[in-house]
């Protein structure tokens, strides 16, 4: 078994839109693995470990109130495979073939009230402009995907204003360097980096609740 507890030792357990939270009942006295962290790193190092046999009883324990309310809670919760890395890229390959059947993945029957709780894996796809700036990346990127099967389309200027443009009133003209909001030029206009041409990835999308993720 997988035990998700607070550090003040009551239980959670993840409810399609609540948290039920069990303050009388007492933490397990002992385990074989104990996870410090119950978001998405440590929650999934609590189930492969179980799952591969290395302990009987895994326990992870987290100081925020409930698993996945760290940092994890913050995530975008993008799946994508923008990488220049090959090895980046295959791993995003198979984080999208997970979401697609998380419900098979986690061993939850179909069907079933927990498994109408689980987050979706909403695959809208993902572009990327190129720019001077951006275009060594693009270019490392394509290469890492047609060479691992991943679909990319790319898109000269004239798709990008056909898609983006006229579709969803982008400025696809140039690309703007953002800045962080104490810089003192923050209010000043920036320079725009041209656009030439864009990489659409149609595997890319997001999770529609990193939390429970």
């Amino acid at each position: 078994t997988v035990s998700v507890l607070y550090w003040h030792q009551s239980i959670v357990m993840l409810r399609p839109t609540t948290l039920v939270r069990a303050a009388s009942t007492p933490p397990p006295k002992s385990a074989d693995v104990v996870v410090i962290g119950a978001g998405v790193i440590g929650a999934a190092i609590a189930l492969h470990l179980r799952r591969r046999g290395v302990a009987s009883r895994v326990v992870a324990v987290d100081s925020n109130g409930g698993p996945g309310e760290g940092s994890t809670s913050y995530s975008s919760g993008c799946i994508r495979t923008f990488y220049s890395v090959e090895e980046m890229v295959k791993t995003s390959q198979e984080a999208v073939r997970v979401w697609r059947n998380l419900a098979d993945y986690l061993e939850v029957p179909s069907g079933s009230a927990a498994s109408a709780s689980l987050p979706r894996y909403r695959e809208c796809g993902g572009v990327m402009l190129r720019t001077p700036n951006s275009a060594q990346f693009i270019d490392q990127y394509v290469a890492c995907a047609r060479k691992n099967n991943v679909p990319v389309e790319l898109w000269d200027n004239a798709q990008v204003a056909e898609r983006l443009g006229s579709k969803l009133k982008w400025d696809c003209e140039n690309v703007y360097t953002t800045r962080r909001f104490d810089d003192p030029d923050f209010d000043l206009p920036t320079e725009g980096a041209a656009v030439d041409g864009a990489v659409f990835a149609p595997e890319t999308g997001y999770i529609s609740d990193p939390r429970l993720a």
